[in-house]
Formats: C-alpha cells, sequence, structure tokens
C-alpha cells in the first residue's frame, strides 16, 4: 500500500478556534455544575433524612441532660464552702455553655421557670429581655439598611408580640406601608456620569439585549420544530410534548445550555455535521454560557444553606462531599456526648459531686483557653 493511499484514508484534524474551544469548554463546565447541583440537593435531602430518623431523637435526649445538669450544679453557685469566688466564675461560665448548647439545638422557647430563673441569675438579665435587645437591633440595622438607599423608616411600632411569623408579617406590611420597596430616587450625582460610564452601561445594555436574541431566536427555530400540534404520529407527539416542556423550562430559565443541547441532541445532528456558529454567534454564546456558569457556581454555594438543611450544618464538621460517612462520624460522637453526660449526672448526684464539678470547671476553663 502505498504512501499516498495511507495519507487519504487518514481523517483530517479538524482545528477548532479559540472562540470554539471557550464554547466547548464553558458547555462542559455548566454541564459539570448542574450535576454537581443536582448530586449537592440528592445528598443533602438524604442526609437530612438521615437526621431526622437517626440523629434529631439524640439532640433531644442530649438536651435533657444539659437541662439536668444545669439544675444539678446551680445549687453549688451558693456553697461558701467548697468553691471560692474564682471556682464560682468558673461554674456560672460552665452554667452558661450549657444554655449556648440548648439555643444552639433547640433554642430557648422550652425551657421551665427554674431553667429561666437560673439563666437570669447567671446572665444577669432575663431571656425576654435578652431577645427584645436582640428584636431591637434587628429592627436598628434594617433601618439602616433602606436608609443607606435613601428610604426612611420607622419600625418603633412594632412589638415583639405574638409567633416568629406574626412578628414578621407586622414588619413586612409595616415595610408595605411606608412603600419601602418602591423604586428609590437615584442621587443627583448619578446624572453626572462620565462618558465613559455611558459607554460602559450602553454596552452591557447591547450585550444582555444580544444575549435574549440569542436564546430567544434559537427557542423560536425549535419551538416550531417540538409543536406536539404539528405532529401526526401519536407517540412522536408525545415525545415532542415532553421536549418542548423542557425547551419552555429552559427559556424562562435562560438556560442556554440546555436550550443548545436539544438543538444538538433533538434534531439528531452528528457530531460531524454539528451546525457552525459564527463568530459573533460564539461570542454571544460565550457570554451568556459564562453568565450561566456564575449564576450555577452561587447556586452551588447557595444549595445547603437552604432553611431546611440548617439542623445538618449546626454540625461544623458535616460536609455534603463527605457523604454518609461523616454522618456516620457524627452520629458516634453524638452516642459518645450522650454517654458522657450520662456519666457526668451519675456523678453529680453521687459523693462524688464536688468532683464533678470541679471537672466541669478544669474542662470549660481548658476549652476557652484552646480559643484565646
Amino acid at each position: 500500500m502505498s504512501n499516498t493511499l495511507i495519507l487519504q484514508d487518514k481523517k483530517e484534524k479538524i482545528r477548532l478556534s479559540p472562540l470554539q474551544q471557550t464554547f466547548n469548554g464553558r458547555k462542559k463546565r455548566v454541564e459539570s455544575l448542574q450535576k454537581e447541583c443536582l448530586e449537592c440537593t440528592k445528598a443533602l435531602d438524604k442526609h437530612l433524612e438521615f437526621y431526622q430518623k437517626e440523629l434529631y431523637s439524640k439532640e433531644k435526649e442530649l438536651v435533657e441532660l444539659f437541662k439536668k445538669e444545669i439544675k444539678l450544679i446551680a445549687p453549688y453557685l451558693n456553697d461558701k464552702k467548697n468553691f471560692n469566688k474564682d471556682k464560682k466564675s468558673g461554674l456560672k461560665r460552665v452554667i452558661l455553655s450549657f444554655f449556648e448548647k440548648i439555643e444552639d439545638l433547640e433554642g430557648f422557647s422550652q425551657l421551665d421557670e427554674e431553667l429561666s430563673q437560673i439563666y437570669q441569675k447567671n446572665k444577669g438579665s432575663s431571656l425576654q429581655e435578652e431577645q427584645s435587645a436582640e428584636f431591637e437591633e434587628f429592627k436598628s440595622h434594617i433601618q439602616s439598611l433602606f436608609a443607606d438607599q435613601g428610604k426612611k423608616i420607622d419600625l418603633s411600632d412594632i412589638e415583639m408580640e405574638g409567633s416568629q411569623d406574626e412578628i414578621l408579617d407586622k414588619l413586612f406590611q409595616s415595610l408595605e406601608d411606608q412603600q419601602a420597596f418602591a423604586g428609590v430616587e437615584e442621587k443627583k450625582q448619578s446624572s453626572a456620569k462620565s462618558k465613559r460610564d455611558k459607554e460602559k452601561e450602553q454596552s452591557a445594555l447591547e450585550k444582555e439585549e444580544l444575549q435574549k436574541k440569542a436564546i430567544g431566536t434559537i427557542y423560536k427555530q425549535l419551538a416550531k420544530a417540538f409543536h406536539p400540534d404539528l405532529e401526526q404520529d401519536p407517540a412522536r407527539k408525545i415525545e415532542k410534548q415532553v421536549l418542548m416542556r423542557k425547551l419552555t423550562a429552559a427559556y424562562e430559565a435562560g438556560d442556554l445550555h440546555t436550550i443548545l443541547s436539544l438543538e444538538v441532541e433533538q434534531l439528531n445532528i452528528s457530531t460531524s455535521q454539528k451546525k457552525a456558529y459564527s463568530d459573533e454567534q460564539l461570542k454571544t454564546y460565550n457570554q451568556v454560557l459564562q453568565k450561566q456558569i456564575e449564576m450555577l457556581q452561587a447556586e452551588l454555594h447557595r444549595i445547603p444553606f437552604q432553611q431546611q438543611y440548617s439542623p445538618l450544618l449546626s454540625y461544623v464538621e458535616y460536609s455534603w462531599e463527605r457523604g454518609e460517612l461523616g454522618l456516620m462520624q457524627i452520629q458516634r460522637d453524638l452516642y459518645k456526648l450522650l454517654k458522657q453526660h450520662k456519666q457526668t449526672i451519675e456523678k453529680l448526684q453521687s459523693s462524688h459531686s464536688i468532683q464533678a464539678i470541679n471537672s466541669l470547671i478544669w474542662e470549660q476553663q481548658q476549652l476557652e483557653e484552646a480559643f484565646l
């Protein structure tokens, strides 16, 4: 066989332009991030189910042990024989540390009268006073946020009465009544923007409009191809109904990657026959894909911090990437804590109570020194 024939049989290597390389790279990155978001949500849902079945009851049990320990050691604050001023100060910090743990796991809504009095005696203020101060600080913070936008908002008439939802409802109603969410007038200095700033703004608007147009153009083309009413074959009609739903959802979300995937895959265009996009189209698509990458990165970061997953994030050692191994370690730590506090309570109820309290004071001192 001649060299000429060999050369003719070899497939010509296709060289991609920098724009095409960027386009392919960003499409793969979008796919990767979409997969990560899905995996993250699936893992968190699974871990939340494990928490509800295996960890929640143990947390409640641990909280009850904390409460019992507080009630057992609080009377020793009046023991002048075994505890000097420094020891009593350490004991007070032990009690407050138990209250902090209770707050983290359960909040203070379920404290009985005895525990509330112990808290007030050691903290120097009642739970109600502290919650009221925190609420006033919260209102002040909101007023400051709106003040930065040129809005004067007065929330002084909102009292901390009723449930948390009722209080928030009253707060948001007051904000709406004061038109806090209405458009804030631009400052006078905004009218004196430099020519360069105006050009940047105009360029950004043009790019955004171009991106919307690019997505809209492909959407219209595919909408015609996928329209189920134009299909006679019953089986294919059902397929197109599914495709149309996917296309519409992608269009509403500004998901260029999915729209392009539908264009390439569902129209049965082979790899060698893929549509050759112009440089101008590629520039626009690359901008849209980059924006989508940034949005997906932000979404991936936000998912674990959604309200329903907050019980999991209360464990600093928790990470969804570690999978069930991390949860099993948390479970082992919980069992270990339960065992330790049960043993401490046994000692507090025995003739070794003074020794047990001194150990608690020493452990608290070591913990505080570790964070200095």
